[in-house]
């Protein structure tokens, strides 16, 4: 009885301790060039132009400032649902669908009653569906706008680095689309001639996220308390032996 009782303590413990961890699958370089992993495409959307050419979208914050006339100069304007802004004293106007210079020329026009000359800058603040995700363990985790697609290793330098990069052996990629995979760093910091091909191929792109799992901590309290309930559970038996 007193060996089961043994056995049965110490396979308690080793699956407690074990339980843990969470097996995190990983994604090799054959698995990229056999097409086992997708290379997200680049977004219709995502389009290097000149301020005056993007055309604004709903979800798109802007300023609108005229010289000399803070009462109309207005900061941060989110893109409504609807493609509309509030303007004070304008009103709602439609913006969506519009580049930057055409909304300029609308607001000009519906100023002159008020304004002699009226000035119209149109700054573009934040564009829709442009942003990367960075979190975890790095030291600047948050929310970054990209323009266009960038590698892993510029995505890490927006976020100021990996806290402690010795401690992190894996990263994760979550695509827009919402496929997940994890990628070895030893092939981002260590490349060799394929490895630089595999690096290539893992951009990040508008709407991704990238994942920095902090490194794995040994759970003292779990460790004290499991010994705790084994010396006390040993006790138990040593008392009715």
């Amino acid at each position: 009885m007193k060996r089961y009782l043994l056995i049965f303590l110490v396979a308690t413990f080793t699956f407690t301790i074990f339980a843990q961890g969470t097996y995190i699958p990983r994604i090799t370089k054959d698995d990229v060039f056999q097409g086992e992993v997708k290379v997200a495409p680049l977004p219709d959307s995502l389009v290097l132009v000149d301020e005056d050419e993007y055309v604004l979208q709903k979800g798109d914050r802007i300023s609108i400032l005229v010289m000399d006339h803070i009462e109309f100069t207005k900061t941060k304007i989110l893109v409504l649902p609807d493609g509309r802004i509030e303007y004070p004293l304008l009103g709602s106007i439609k913006v969506a669908g519009l580049t930057s210079a055409q909304l300029s020329a609308i607001i000009k026009e519906q100023l002159r009653p008020y304004v002699t000359i009226p000035v119209v800058t149109i700054y573009i603040d934040k564009m829709y569906g442009h942003n990367l995700n960075i979190i975890g363990y790095v030291n600047a985790a948050g929310e970054y706008q990209i323009y266009e697609p960038i590698r892993i290793t510029d995505a890490l330098a927006l976020a100021k680095g990996i806290v402690n990069i010795r401690e992190v052996k894996t990263i994760r990629i979550i695509r827009k689309d919402g496929e997940v995979f994890n990628v070895n760093l030893k092939h981002i910091w260590f490349a060799d001639s394929k490895d630089l091909e595999y690096r290539e191929h893992l951009l990040l792109y508008p709407g991704d996220t990238l994942v920095v799992p902090p490194p794995r901590r040994f759970n003292w309290r779990l460790y004290t308390g499991i010994i705790t309930t084994l010396t006390f559970m040993l006790q138990i038996y040593l008392a009715f032996r």
